[in-house]
């Protein structure tokens, strides 16, 4: 079945390889409002987290050991980056 999104056009860019960009915002509780933005090819995928508070530096270790071992997994290359409201001051 196709989905109702899918068109020639798409299929042909994501057969290309050519960069999607996404964005997803949520709201927690502990870290506030969080945006979480990025670019995946059929190679590489970028995030960036964007939070009004900052994360712990164990979370975000954490994080990072998780993203690198899935994508290593996956084949893919890229890298996972933090902002806090300091840097992010959009967020809110």
């Amino acid at each position: 079945a196709q989905n109702s999104d899918e068109t020639p056009e798409r299929r042909t860019a994501d057969s290309e390889g050519e960069d999607r960009a996404f964005e997803v915002a949520i709201d927690f509780e502990r870290f506030g409002k969080t945006v979480l933005s990025g670019r995946i090819s059929k190679t590489a995928l970028f995030v960036t987290l964007e939070s009004q508070k900052a994360l712990p530096r164990d979370l975000r270790q954490e994080l990072n050991a998780v993203f690198a071992g899935r994508g290593e997994a996956c084949g893919l290359t890229g890298g996972l980056n933090f902002k806090s409201a300091r840097s992010a001051a959009h967020i809110g």
